[in-house]
């Protein structure tokens, strides 16, 4: 990064483009905050520093991982319409489902099946950094 871009006055904004479904955005291990609708874009002038910034953003969707589950065996006891018929004791316990799934809902109709293709997820882009000069109105 420009030192010049970082002078007093100055604010950078990171546009993310497209995102499917929520980012969370770190700058030089500074929190810019989680995005999880249009514009993708944040602030990123109080992380951003000159020469060599680190910048993470995590991707999470969660349909993808609910499809991904639906293929695993069932880890519950559900009417043929989905609903859960009693809460399991695995989950009472706080323990991890017995088959692998990470994902749990109490009905499930309303989830995706494990016959539906997987959805548009990640960091989509394009990735870009605007910088721009602030300008006080009187």
């Amino acid at each position: 990064m420009p030192p010049e871009l970082l002078a007093d006055g100055r604010a950078a904004y990171l546009d993310f483009g497209k995102v499917a479904v929520i980012a969370q955005v770190r700058l030089n291990g500074k929190d810019l905050g989680i995005l999880w609708k249009t514009p993708f874009r944040v602030e990123a002038t109080a992380g951003l520093q000159a020469g060599e910034n680190v910048l993470e953003v995590q991707v999470t969707t969660v349909v993808n991982r609910m499809i991904g589950d639906e293929q695993m065996p069932e880890d519950s006891t559900r009417t043929p319409e989905g609903l859960l018929t009693s809460w399991p004791s695995w989950l009472l316990e706080g323990k991890p489902s017995p088959v692998g799934r990470h994902t749990f809902a109490h009905i499930n109709r309303c989830l995706e099946r494990d016959d539906s293709p997987l959805q548009e997820s990640g960091l989509l882009g394009p990735v870009k950094l605007y910088t721009t000069q602030r300008v006080i109105a009187k």
